[in-house]
């Protein structure tokens, strides 16, 4: 199974390359009781099919990330929100992304 950290290096690989407009952060999602997990939130025209597929590039092709499960997805405004509760927000750690 992934974990957090590893995850979280994973999709900071996939920002740094530069196609992706997305944010990475913690969040606290629906059910989840102020607990904080790994979320993208995507930009511009970026669809989460395009997120996994650079997903499975960065991890040579490989789409089955060790378990991770399907992300789960709440409507932000105009944008959407793609979060893993069962990858904790690591402590210390900071987001990145199109706040940058």
């Amino acid at each position: 199974m992934v974990d957090s950290k590893n995850f979280l290096e994973l999709l900071r690989e996939v920002y740094d390359d530069g196609n992706i407009e997305m944010e990475v952060r913690s969040y606290s999602g629906r059910g989840m009781y102020g607990d904080n997990c790994i979320a993208v939130v995507l930009g511009g025209y970026t669809s989460a099919w395009t997120l996994a597929l650079a997903i499975a590039d960065r991890n040579n092709g490989n789409m089955d990330l060790f378990g991770l499960d399907a992300p789960r997805e709440d409507s932000m405004g105009l944008g959407r929100v793609y979060y893993w509760p069962s990858l904790k927000w690591p402590e210390g750690e900071e987001g990145f992304g199109s706040e940058d």
